[in-house]
């Protein structure tokens, strides 16, 4: 019933002049430009500050050398150094979950949560370079998979 109602509601609006004009008024479309473009102004800030502390030597000789925003790609990506691809076995699905894991573990303080939260309103990628001499892996986690974790990270 519900759909139907909907339904007819569209149909009255393709034959209605009145409802030609879009329903989302120019100041909201404004309010969300604005609103997209602070939580981007937060990432930028982030990853600076992040980027910092780099590089920086981790456990099993991974060091982490930086952090970038590519703002027009919308990809955060963490660069890794690594002696080789051993601790990273277990295929990109496998390395993927150990990833989103441990983000949600990490998140322990509002700060990081607003973070990860504006990257998943503003549809950022985070990427995880993993780098030898020779070669690398990548690994990516869309908005859509970090949104399914934030729950977790509302701990």
């Amino acid at each position: 019933m519900r759909f139907a109602v909907l339904a007819l509601l569209a149909a009255l609006c393709f034959v209605s002049t009145s409802c030609v004009q879009s329903s989302v008024s120019s100041d909201a479309k404004d309010a969300k430009a604005d609103s997209i473009a602070a939580l981007k102004a937060l990432i930028k800030k982030d990853v600076m500050e992040e980027n910092e502390s780099c590089p920086m030597n981790l456990e099993n000789g991974v060091i982490y050398t930086s952090v970038e925003y590519d703002e027009d790609a919308n990809t955060v990506t963490y660069k890794y150094m690594v002696d080789n691809f051993d601790n990273l076995d277990g295929g990109d699905g496998a390395l993927k979950e150990a990833l989103l894991s441990a983000l949600a573990e990490a998140c322990d303080n509002d700060d990081s949560i607003a973070f990860f939260k504006a990257v998943a309103d503003t549809g950022t990628n985070l990427a995880y370079r993993y780098s030898t001499n020779d070669d690398y892996r990548e690994i990516v986690i869309k908005p859509s998979d970090l949104e399914s974790h934030l729950s977790q990270l509302q701990k």
